[in-house]
């Protein structure tokens, strides 16, 4: 049997997942013109190897070639720093990436929010993590069930059962009440 050559894809998994393998974004790699997306599967999949310093690498990397970052990016971003228990420089991500809205057109999504509760609460900081998701319900976007239940759970890791309690019962209610409206909108 022969060699399988995986080629362009195969080239960028072991750039992220090998260890000695020395890697710069889409070095030697011809033939294709690199986008957003492109570099968003390398920054995302170094994030999740816990590789931030190639993540980095690569974010520089692609805006040095003037594309412009995306939600997914800084999602992705974010997700990788909160990995690596850097949740402090992911408050700094995510405060820049906030103040950069509206000269990047950019919208914080329901994710990006997710990602950051889940890594305050990862790291025990449970006023951090109610601050945000009170910015979401708040400013927006509307919390999702992803969102509910982190800090659900986080309330159980910390034993405010009360406050679980809660936010169970509103968070049912609150989308309850939003099917419902969709269901009469319908009619």
């Amino acid at each position: 049997m022969g060699k399988v050559d995986f080629g362009f894809a195969g080239n960028i998994f072991k750039s992220v997942f090998e260890p000695d393998r020395k890697s710069v974004a889409f070095n030697g790699v011809r033939g294709c013109e690199h986008d957003v997306i492109s570099y968003n599967i390398l920054i995302n999949g170094y994030g999740k190897a816990k590789k931030l310093d190639e993540a980095m690498l690569t974010f520089e990397d692609m805006c040095s070639k003037g594309l412009t970052p995306n939600a997914i990016t800084y999602n992705s971003l974010i997700d990788g720093l909160c990995k690596v228990g850097k949740v402090a420089a992911a408050l700094d991500e995510e405060k820049k990436l906030f103040d950069s809205l509206p000269s990047k057109n950019l919208k914080c999504d329901t994710m990006i929010f997710n990602i950051m509760i889940s890594g305050l609460l990862t790291e025990g900081l449970l006023q951090e993590s109610e601050d945000l998701f009170a910015k979401m319900l708040d400013k927006g976007p509307i919390p999702n069930s992803v969102a509910y239940n982190t800090m659900i759970h986080g309330y159980f890791q910390n034993n405010e059962i009360g406050k679980a309690k809660q936010l169970l019962v509103t968070g049912i209610y609150f989308h309850f009440t939003r099917k419902m409206e969709m269901i009469v909108t319908l009619y």
